[in-house]
């Protein structure tokens, strides 16, 4: 469970031991995974939403970020990860497994538009 100051954030037990068990990942990763998911469930990810991560994860100034992409790549950084979001790298991304692809791809895609 994840507390949030408006509300807490759950998984039913079995998706959570489905993520751990296929997703050999340290705790870091693993909380992004289920936030990341309980995020789309209440309509997307945003910047509240990441600011908070952010806080989760320890990310000193987590607060002071204005953008959705410089926080991502502080989050990655912090879960020492590529910090590739939204960058040139982006739109043909050879990460399979990357926690933030469909949201970079989502952006990559409106900004083609």
């Amino acid at each position: 469970m994840i507390n949030n100051k408006n509300k807490s954030v759950s998984l039913p037990a079995q998706q959570v031991s489905e993520k751990q068990h296929n997703h050999k990942k340290n705790p870091a990763e693993l909380l992004i995974n289920i936030y990341i998911h309980q995020c789309y469930e209440d309509g997307g990810i945003t910047l509240v939403n990441l600011r908070h991560l952010a806080h989760l994860l320890g990310i000193k100034n987590h607060d002071t970020f204005d953008s959705e992409e410089e926080l991502l790549k502080a989050i990655q950084k912090a879960v020492q990860n590529r910090t590739c979001f939204r960058s040139d790298q982006s739109e043909n991304c050879p990460e399979t497994d990357c926690q933030w692809k469909t949201e970079c791809k989502k952006i990559i895609a409106e900004w083609l538009r």
